[in-house]
């Protein structure tokens, strides 16, 4: 059976928010891509506070277990993809597993929707994990896919006081 992790962007993988904090979305996508991973680390809080080794570690853990994994994000496809570029990250993700502003329609379930489809799979069958630090989202995901494992991260994956909570 079909497995998927799904993962929201900021304040689920970054420990600061890249939109509302940094304002990445108005940066072009070969600005952020060029881009050190060391300014990515500075701006995301110091290496104190960021990470990407716990990011790392968790996707090659669910994807060693078989897992598919996708972003479903209300940032720009163009920041998501230069914050996984930045950190050796991408390879982890499907390559048609970004759902982003720019592709979503509606709430981040469905995104879900769209990439059990993608995965040929129906989505009433699909289990997985899904990730996020709004409660909102997580409640919407859990209403819809009773299969699915919901953790509301309530201190974001990244930081080494990392906390999530399971609904």
């Amino acid at each position: 059976m079909l497995s998927l992790a799904i993962f929201d962007l900021d304040l689920t993988l970054t420990t600061r928010h890249l939109w509302n904090e940094l304002g990445y979305h108005r940066r072009g996508a070969e600005d952020l891509a060029a881009q050190t991973r060391e300014r990515w680390v500075e701006d995301l809080g110091g290496a104190l506070r960021f990470d990407s080794e716990r990011l790392a570690a968790l996707f090659s853990d669910l994807a060693a277990r078989g897992s598919l994994l996708a972003i479903a994000t209300y940032n720009r496809e163009h920041v998501a993809r230069a914050f996984l570029r930045a950190f050796d990250l991408e390879g982890f993700f499907h390559p048609e597993g970004l759902y982003s502003r720019d592709t979503l329609s509606g709430s981040k379930a469905g995104a879900i929707r769209r990439f059990a489809e993608l995965c040929g799979t129906h989505p009433a069958t699909v289990q997985g994990r899904y990730y996020d630090d709004s409660l909102e989202e997580c409640e919407d995901v859990k209403a819809l896919f009773s299969q699915f494992e919901v953790f509301h991260v309530e201190q974001p994956l990244s930081a080494p006081d990392a906390r999530v909570r399971r609904l």
